[in-house]
């Protein structure tokens, strides 16, 4: 179906072997989420940054024999591949076959509330790829993407940063709402203090 929006067959293989990335993140050990709610953040960086490190490398390797997209989707398909392993290798979790009842009523419940926030955050994210896709040839399409990735490494790293930080701590304090209050007070004000000079020198 993507391939014809685009009037592109070639595109349908290449999607193909880019999903898998969805199966090889699903499938990840529950138990590397664990070690990040319990700030266990070494244990997090070595799943997150080896997989990251070793997709980077693959594809630089593969550029010198494939000269074209197939290197990006191989890399990145074998980058989240790596990281479901290491996932198992350094936080190894067996699931079990019984299933429990309340905390899937926990984790549905919570889902319905979120339902939507994915799709929009796609729409809001990707739209102008999507368009521009159809509107555009590939080649100009592809610089497009890169030149916005470029300027979007400082913005993903803090965020990556502060969320991996943030996260965990606030499921430590979830019940306390003043003090997430707070919490999330200073750190924004820290955040303001470091980048604002950072955008006003870049302006």
């Amino acid at each position: 179906w993507i391939a014809k929006f685009y009037n592109n067959q070639e595109m349908t293989h290449l999607v193909r072997v880019a999903l898998l990335s969805i199966v090889f993140v699903g499938a990840t050990s529950s138990k590397a989420f664990v070690a990040l709610k319990e700030m266990q953040f070494k244990r997090w960086a070595v799943i997150q940054h080896g997989g990251g490190v070793c997709g980077t490398l693959t594809v630089i390797t593969l550029a010198f024999f494939i000269r074209g997209v197939w290197a990006l989707a191989i890399g990145f398909a074998l980058e989240n591949l790596i990281r479901c392993v290491l996932s198992y290798a350094i936080c190894s979790f067996w699931p079990k076959l019984q299933i429990d009842r309340e905390s899937m009523k926990d984790l549905l419940t919570f889902s319905k509330r979120v339902f939507g926030l994915s799709f929009l955050n796609l729409v809001y994210g990707r739209a102008d790829v999507f368009l521009l896709g159809r509107l555009y040839p590939a080649a100009d399409l592809g610089i497009y993407i890169m030149a916005v990735y470029l300027v979007q490494v400082p913005t993903g790293f803090a965020m990556n940063m502060l969320g991996q930080v943030l996260m965990p701590t606030f499921s430590q304090i979830q019940n306390d709402h003043r003090r997430i209050n707070r919490v999330l007070a200073r750190v924004t004000s820290v955040v303001i203090l470091v980048m604002v000079p950072g955008l006003v020198f870049a302006a």
